[in-house]
């Protein structure tokens, strides 16, 4: 977005009209009264966060669900600030429901903004014959990563779909059109947690367009604000489809949306952008994101309240720049997902060259921590200083449990993944080359300057804590794997050893590379993959109204030679995504799960979006849940044996985790 003086700006001009208007009746009212009487602002904050919550709504129901074929490129960030600003100062909801009727004449011809309701939501069965067109959103359809760098598991379609064909008009990913068609599937054959027996997994995904399917002739009918609903189709016949791509209108529409992305904003039109920047975030948390419903029953919010909640407190911000930030997070982080991270990109657009704001500079601590007995010690030290088994104090005179307490608080994911996150947090700082550390060795009180890390630096001392090799081979008949640190060429080189053993320790206490190439040597009586469904829910009409939880696989068919070793999984509560889901798989395999507590409770695929404003969102973009109906997101995995850390074990340098899943194998 190009900024210019704010000074030449219509608005401007409008708005400084306005404030002498303004002056001039205060004058006059107290020339009149002798005093100062009540006068009504100019300007309803209260109607201009009802104006705003009303194109919010509508904004996310054409952009997701509208089935228009043109959409394909259009601008949809410009059309988000050009609607703000369009509706920001309506004064009355006849003048907001004009507003939203010529903004959405052209992208959406057929939906209408009336004072009542006109249908309501309807599905049928499609017959022999019939061909209709509409959006299918499978997961989280938006995002920058799965959606069109990955393979395509998170993507919209724009369907025509007929009972003995189906076509897709239009993928939002490249790799999907030519690689993957849907398949019809009986509405009967689904519940939350049902796969189809004759399902298999394929490369790229599946894509399946169910028997019921949104119909045509009973559009769809939702309230924004009182008084004002919008009625639209979620699904269009042949040849209402066939008519809205021969639209002109649009065609000319998507280019004063390029010319209005292009041109200069004004300090005060920037504003506009603040408000898109949380009404992306909300629509596409709301419409898409697939742990939402169970979010809002497990925490206690309503996503529909946050929308006029957040609105409300940019509209009344003097920061609005500020205030939207901080809303967006907060919404974001009420969902307690552990993927999920909101951040302010650096690169901005200023008069037609790219800029680069001030960037703080993060340093780290020259050690690696660790929490035991309720406090937080050093597991490994890059500062000879700085020995294992030290208990950390203050930082630079702070007291460490007020910093930690802090941290704690600023973390809105799962508790036991909050904790960590802390730990780990405390020990990053900004703008500085050196600290005070006060420590505590047995019983003398230390202070020591050390030199700060740059975080390259840091994760190459520390990506392996615990010190293990990528393989090795502990006791006659055992092997332990780190597939955070283990190689292809490791894998084949012992290879041999590893399809003998009786016993495999696999640590997933850090992020994993991969274990496909284990994984496809479990057998599949041993119940691997079934135990856990990893889901790409579809999505075919606002709200979250009707979901299908389609389940699928990264695993291949098993294969020999099979693997028939008892194993152990080493977890921690920082395992998470990957690694949390190859623990689910390897438990249901008949693994033992031995752990300081529970996982992160944060599987699933990870995926991000960007605003207009240039935040960053990432977020949990598939749906995972075992088999029987019990949920890992926000809650985790169990271990089977559970290890309390001792400070003994600490300062003896014992690997705890480790040694209890070795005295396992020798039992």
């Amino acid at each position: 977005m190009k900024l210019s003086s704010r000074g030449d700006h219509p608005r401007v001009m409008q708005d400084m009209k306005r404030q002498t208007c303004k002056v001039i009746a205060i004058l006059l009212l107290l020339n009149l009264s002798g005093g100062f009487q009540e006068i009504s602002a100019q300007a309803n904050p209260d109607q201009e966060v009802k104006n705003l919550a009303a194109f919010a709504k509508a904004y996310g129901y054409v952009r997701f669900f509208y089935p228009n074929a043109q959409t394909r490129d259009f601008n949809w960030d410009a059309f988000l600030v050009y609607g703000v600003e369009q509706v920001r100062d309506l004064k009355t909801t006849d003048e907001l429901k004009a507003g939203l009727s010529d903004l959405f004449s052209h992208i959406a011809p057929y939906a209408s903004f009336t004072a009542v309701e006109n249908s309501t939501l309807e599905v049928r069965q499609i017959f022999q014959g019939d061909s209709i067109t509409f959006w299918q959103h499978a997961a989280f359809s938006i995002g920058e990563n799965m959606g069109a760098k990955s393979d395509g598991n998170n993507i919209r379609v724009l369907v025509t779909a007929a009972h003995d064909s189906t076509k897709i008009i239009q993928a939002d990913s490249p790799l999907l059109a030519d690689r993957v068609q849907p398949e019809f599937v009986a509405y009967s054959n689904f519940n939350k947690y049902y796969y189809p027996d004759n399902f298999r997994p394929r490369p790229y995904g599946n894509r399946y367009v169910l028997d019921i399917q949104p119909n045509p002739s009973v559009p769809f009918s939702s309230k924004l604000i009182d008084d004002l609903w919008i009625t639209m189709p979620i699904a269009l016949d042949r040849e209402e489809a066939k008519h809205l791509r021969q639209n002109s209108g649009m065609r000319q529409f998507s280019n004063v949306m390029q010319e209005f992305d292009a041109k200069e904003k004004s300090e005060l039109e920037e504003e506009n952008i603040w408000y898109a920047d949380f009404i992306l975030a909300w629509n596409a948390f709301h419409h898409l994101y697939p742990y939402r419903k169970r979010s809002e029953r497990m925490f206690g919010f309503s996503s529909s309240e946050q929308l006029t909640i957040g609105l409300g407190q940019i509209s009344n911000s003097t920061d609005k720049k500020s205030t939207s930030y901080a809303v967006v997070k907060n919404y974001v982080t009420s969902f307690q997902d552990g993927h999920a991270n909101v951040s302010r990109q650096q690169n901005q657009k200023k008069n037609n060259q790219d800029t680069k704001a001030p960037k703080r500079v993060r340093s780290w601590l020259p050690f690696y921590r660790t929490y035991a007995e309720g406090k937080i010690y050093v597991l490994r030290s890059f500062d000879p200083k700085i020995k294992r088994g030290d208990q950390l104090l203050a930082i630079n005179d702070k007291d460490i449990t007020a910093i930690l307490d802090t941290q704690v608080k600023n973390q809105k994911a799962t508790p036991q993944l909050n904790l960590i996150s802390a730990v780990n947090t405390v020990g990053s700082l900004f703008d500085t080359s050196e600290a005070e550390v006060r420590l505590k060795r047995g019983d003398e009180i230390l202070t020591v300057k050390v030199n700060t890390l740059s975080q390259k630096e840091y994760f190459k001392h520390f990506r392996n804590p615990y010190g293990h090799k990528p393989i090795e081979f502990p006791v006659p008949g055992t092997v332990y794997i780190n597939p955070t640190l283990a190689s292809q060429e490791d894998f084949e080189n012992s290879w041999d050893k590893i399809i003998a053993a009786k016993h495999l320790i696999f640590d997933l206490r850090l992020y994993p590379n991969s274990l496909r190439k284990i994984f496809n040597h479990l057998p599949v009586d041993q119940g691997l993959g079934k135990g856990l469904i990893i889901s790409s829910p579809l999505n075919m009409y606002p709200n979250q109204k009707l979901q299908h939880h389609i389940w699928h696989s990264a695993l291949t068919v098993s294969k020999e030679p099979f693997i028939n070793a008892e194993i152990s999984v080493l977890v921690a509560r920082t395992t998470m995504s990957r690694g949390e889901t190859f623990a689910s798989y390897l438990k249901y395999a008949g693994a033992t799960l031995i752990g300081d507590g529970n996982t992160a409770g944060a599987s699933g695929g990870l995926d991000w979006f960007t605003t207009p404003g240039n935040i960053k969102i990432f977020l949990t973009a598939s749906y995972t849940v075992r088999e029987e109906g019990e949920e890992m997101q926000s809650v985790g995995i169990t271990p089977d044996i559970l290890v309390i850390l001792s400070v003994d074990g600490l300062m003896a340098g014992k690997d705890q985790v480790y040694e209890a899943a070795l005295k396992r194998v020798q039992d």
